[in-house]
């Protein structure tokens, strides 16, 4: 309830200020977009599939690319209760304190991630005596000195327990990177979202996002 009221207040605060609020993609759209379209709002986002995101704080870089994932579904039977999907994703993460922001340089950290969703399910043959069949959740997304939430299926979110940012100063871009030896913090087109943007779950054609002169 005392984190509900938090988020509550920071709202009415927002909005006050100027701030627009959206509400927040339901999965089923943010998977039907997410090979054309970046999500961008003030603590979420996320670039298009095999497409870069870049993250940054301070001296702290990343670029995250979300390369594939997967939503299962199993039909319930009648004697189950739970969620009957299970989500995956995998991704490629670069990070850097190297103020030349280059990720081809020796110093700079390479790994790759997965992330899922694996709901609890309660077994049984009546309604009074169920087994439990308990599920996992893998759900952070790791870039060096990063973590964050992951938001299905190629997104994060920037989001502690009491639903403001985990990161004030975070700022990131979706983008139309490809390669990670065309990725170029400094390039002049990029748009930097974070806590203190004024969007709100808005969607960009990748034909929209940085760089400008993308190499073919």
């Amino acid at each position: 309830m005392k984190n509900k009221l938090k988020v509550l207040i920071s709202i009415m605060l927002f909005a006050t200020m100027g701030f627009n609020f959206n509400p927040i993609p339901t999965a089923k759209e943010r998977e039907e977009k997410s090979n054309s379209f970046a999500l961008v709002d003030r603590l979420r986002g996320g670039s298009p599939i095999n497409q870069f995101l870049l993250i940054r704080k301070g001296v702290s870089f990343c670029a995250l690319k979300f390369s594939s994932f997967k939503k299962l579904e199993h039909k319930l039977g009648a004697c189950e209760r739970g969620s009957p999907m299970e989500l995956y994703g995998e991704y490629d993460w670069y990070f850097t304190n190297n103020n030349k922001v280059r990720f081809t340089e020796s110093d700079a950290e390479v790994g790759k991630g997965r992330v899922d969703y694996l709901p609890s399910r309660a077994l049984g043959s009546n309604s009074i005596h169920f087994v439990m069949e308990f599920g996992s959740k893998n759900n952070i997304i790791e870039c060096g000195d990063f973590t964050l939430s992951w938001m299905f299926p190629n997104g994060f979110q920037n989001i502690n327990e009491e639903g403001i940012a985990k990161y004030p100063n975070l700022e990131y871009a979706p983008t139309r990177w490809k390669n990670i030896e065309d990725v170029d913090f400094n390039d002049p087109s990029i748009i930097w979202y974070g806590p203190n943007s004024n969007i709100s779950n808005e969607w960009i054609h990748v034909d929209d996002l940085p760089p400008k002169n993308l190499k073919k």
